[in-house]
């Protein structure tokens, strides 16, 4: 374990296994985000589909009886949005959200500005009101009354209940990749590394027994000749002159 035949090889080993991971960490978070890109560009009117159907304000004030209709009837069909009515500043004025644990008074109104702005052909996160810190995709659009600007419709598009089935399939996910093509392609290229290590390293091992001969008592012992001009070939030869030079140096000595 101490040659370097088995060190360059654990060394090998461990850069694999970081490799490894690396690759599942970054695969599985670009997969992720390529989800929740599609999700959002899926979903981007949905939020435009409701006002068409009901308008959350009436007179300035929220219409929480309607508002409430229409989302409860938008929730059944799709249980995986929670909808929320904002002020113009990104203040919560009212919700529907199955489990009802809304933490946040607010969210960040610039992220919902950017998207209305944009028609939600750009990927944007927001606040996730459920969650502090958190952010989730969402799809929203503005609520104006007679051009004045009475607040926001905010529906995120991955609830509580969607987030724990995303989480267990991702879990799932990535052990199949980890026990199928990561573990494949690290067994394989172990063993292909392990083969090229020692194959690079083939010379040295020449080396190393022709010295231990020599030390021994074989003073003919000499390393094979090689026309390389690598660092290991002039190793060889610097050897075998080294030998040859003490050999006759002992030959000159017993004359």
């Amino acid at each position: 374990m101490k040659s370097l035949y088995w060190r360059i090889s654990l060394s090998f080993i461990l850069i694999l296994l970081i490799v490894g991971f690396s690759y599942v960490y970054i695969t599985a978070t670009t997969s992720q985000r390529y989800f929740q890109e599609t999700t959002q560009r899926l979903n981007a009117n949905v939020a435009d589909y409701l006002i068409k159907e009901v308008n959350p304000f009436q007179d300035g004030k929220v219409n929480e009886e309607a508002l409430g209709v229409i989302m409860h009837s938008m929730m059944a069909v799709n249980p995986g949005i929670e909808v929320y009515l904002l002020d113009p500043e990104g203040n919560i004025l009212s919700y529907v959200v199955l489990d009802q644990k809304v933490k946040l008074k607010s969210v960040e109104i610039e992220p919902v500005k950017k998207f209305v702005a944009d028609q939600g052909s750009n990927f944007i996160l927001g606040d996730d009101p459920r969650n502090p810190g958190d952010q989730s995709v969402f799809s929203a659009t503005a609520v104006y009354e007679e051009n004045q600007l009475l607040g926001y419709v905010y529906i995120t598009l991955a609830s509580e209940k969607f987030e724990t089935i995303s989480n267990s399939l991702l879990g799932s996910y990535w052990m199949k990749l980890t026990f199928n093509s990561i573990l494949i392609t690290l067994v394989v290229a172990l063993l292909i590394g392990l083969v090229l290590i020692g194959w690079l390293t083939r010379h040295l091992r020449k080396i190393v027994q022709t010295v231990e001969h020599f030390r021994d008592g074989d003073l003919k012992a000499r390393v094979p000749e090689s026309n390389s001009d690598s660092e290991l070939a002039t190793l060889g030869n610097t050897f075998n002159h080294m030998a040859d030079t003490i050999l006759a140096n002992i030959d000159e000595l017993k004359k």
